[in-house]
């Protein structure tokens, strides 16, 4: 299956590099491209109240990210749209193969792991020593949030002048509830209870528990979710949900909460999304 996958990117790419593609835009709107929902939200958010963009988004809410392999209408609308906004990180490294070989040299390409990759380093570099996770999840940071709306932005103003004022004002408003949002989470650890946390779940959370210095556990090491956790992590988030008294267990989007179930059994804990 992979050799045949394979086999159709590479006529696909001899299309789009000879120009033959099955279709071509007339309708003068500009293409938005997205990967996930993130980047979705964050150009509806930008765009809203306009009518010349279309967006497009490749993986649905809830499908599971790591495992998906664009369709050859997917890898042509990637490679015909006018902006391609996407993580850049292991998760959608197939991105880079179909943007290196596309013949749309005027697409404006957003990726989130770029753009972020000099805040993550200097967090680095002031928490040197510290153990660091792999976490493509750089929109769980508010601050980064806040970068990532005014790097699209910026792009958008850079291929369609005539909406300029629409995207500023979309973009100064949804920045501002980001960072009423970032306010409202540092009011919380200003007056916090405890700074600890048991996530039952996959974790994709690690820079919003940076940005907070929020202590954490959890099922898995990051966001993959390929292999179920053990006995003894089950064993030791129980042990610890009792220990500590913890009156809340955590899970994410779309989670069937069943590590949730085994670790709050016979104890008073509530599962919270």
């Amino acid at each position: 299956m992979k050799r045949i996958f394979n086999l159709v990117l590479c006529v696909i790419f001899v299309f789009l590099l000879t120009g033959c593609n099955s279709e071509n835009k007339d309708d003068g709107k500009l293409s938005i491209v997205v990967t996930a929902f993130p980047h979705y939200d964050f150009a509806r958010q930008i765009t809203k109240g306009t009518d010349n963009v279309e967006i497009k988004m490749l993986i649905s809410p809830g499908s599971e990210v790591h495992s998906y392999e664009p369709s050859p209408s997917d890898i042509l609308a990637v490679a015909e749209c006018d902006m391609f906004i996407y993580t850049g990180g292991e998760s959608d490294s197939w991105a880079k193969n179909i943007i290196s070989s596309s013949a749309n040299k005027d697409m404006k390409v957003i990726s989130f792991m770029d753009l972020c990759s000099d805040s993550i380093e200097e967090h680095e570099k002031e928490h040197e020593g510290h153990e660091h996770v792999y976490d493509e999840h750089v929109w769980t940071s508010p601050s980064m949030s806040a970068y990532l709306v005014h790097a699209i932005k910026n792009s958008l103003i850079s291929i369609d002048k005539d909406n300029v004022d629409t995207y500023m004002s979309n973009a100064d408003a949804f920045e501002a509830e980001i960072r009423n949002i970032e306010n409202s989470l540092a009011d919380v650890m200003n007056n916090k209870v405890r700074d600890y946390i048991v996530v039952a779940d996959r974790f994709p959370f690690y820079h919003l528990s940076e940005m907070l210095e929020l202590e954490y556990e959890s099922a898995y090491p990051g966001c993959s979710s390929s292999t179920e956790p053990s006995a003894a992590v089950i064993a030791s988030l129980s042990d610890k949900v009792k220990s500590e008294n913890i009156p809340y267990v955590f899970t994410i989007e779309f989670s069937n909460k069943k590590i949730a179930g085994s670790i709050t059994e016979g104890t008073s804990t509530e599962i919270l999304t």
